[in-house]
């Protein structure tokens, strides 16, 4: 189970996710999660996320429900998850040598 609990950890990218809470937690960054959140819900920017997820929660569509609530969060919380396609977490040894 405790492995299981940190390849969650790890895999989903939860730490990031912890980051971007962390900053609710002081003055300034509780008054721009509220000056963001009124944002997101007076803007006509995310109105098709808005759409897109009324009907998969109509639909009880799970999956595309997920990813709409999904690309919401993030953008609430102002943050991005780092693509790992373009970034290497592993390096060869004999590539760091000159």
């Amino acid at each position: 189970m405790f492995i299981g609990s940190v390849n969650v950890f790890n895999y989903c990218d939860i730490d990031y996710y912890l980051r971007s809470t962390s900053k609710v937690f002081s003055g300034s960054g509780a008054t721009n999660l509220g000056i963001n959140l009124l944002w997101r819900i007076f803007s006509t920017e995310d109105m098709d996320n808005y759409e897109k997820l009324s009907i998969a929660v109509n639909n009880k569509d799970q999956k595309n429900a997920g990813q709409a609530f999904g690309t919401f969060i993030s953008l609430l919380l102002m943050f991005e998850t780092p693509d790992q396609t373009t970034t290497k977490d592993y390096q060869q040894a004999d590539s760091m040598m000159p």
